[in-house]
């Protein structure tokens, strides 16, 4: 699946916000959701440093920063802030 698609890289932190929500709620069903949010987080994690490899690649060029990388980093910045946040 494409990373960079927008509704993928919305979908990705919708679901692991609502995984991190469901296991403060409980820990019922933790063997089935903990491995399911690492998996995303992390795959999304991994998706984000191979695009600024690429991306670090076409600087060396000389061009901009792209705007995809930018909202990719700032996905993965509001996944990190999901855990953060206090229960309510």
């Amino acid at each position: 699946m494409d990373l960079y698609v927008a509704p993928y890289r919305e979908v990705v932190v919708f679901v692991v916000k609502h995984f991190w929500q469901s296991l403060r709620y409980g820990n019922q069903y933790i063997y089935q959701s903990l491995p399911r949010l690492l998996s995303l987080w992390l795959d999304y994690g991994a998706s984000v440093v191979e695009a600024e490899k690429k991306e670090r690649a076409r600087q060396t060029q000389g061009a901009p920063q792209s705007q995809k990388l930018t909202n990719m980093k700032k996905s993965l910045s509001d996944l990190n802030e999901v855990h953060n946040t206090p229960a309510r």
